[in-house]
């Protein structure tokens, strides 16, 4: 029989595993307090802090940067400028999507939902 409660007689008992958060990457990304005192703040601060500190790199000193201020100025103007639109579009929402992978990630570990600990099978009655 398929069933989301307890067996009858047996009443509600729970897991010590269910009460675990889901650790695959560790529930100590975004902690309150860090781990080892020094680091100050939770290691996803720092995450953020350094994802800041890429994104400000690669916008202000790289080519790809340039290339994404003159479309984001003037799409038209910088395609006839020779720059090629699309190729730096798609690398722009290639990031974009790796960023927001980072992000669903962190916020896996923070919810600890998705624990193999759920398991939907048939009782054995």
């Amino acid at each position: 029989m398929w069933g989301i409660g307890p067996r009858p007689g047996q009443g509600h008992r729970p897991r010590a595993e269910n009460r675990r958060p889901a650790g695959w990457l560790g529930s100590h990304v975004l902690v309150r307090l860090p781990d080892p005192p020094w680091l100050l703040v939770s290691p996803g601060v720092w995450a953020l802090i350094l994802l800041a500190v890429a994104v400000a790199v690669l916008l202000r000193y790289t080519v790809l940067g340039r290339y994404i201020f003159a479309i984001g100025s003037n799409e038209t103007a910088a395609r006839l400028s020779g720059i090629r639109v699309d190729r730096v579009k798609l690398a722009l929402y290639t990031l974009a999507g790796l960023c927001t992978g980072l992000a669903g990630v962190m916020q896996f570990c923070r919810l600890t939902v998705g624990t193999r600990q759920r398991r939907w099978a048939p009782s054995s009655t």
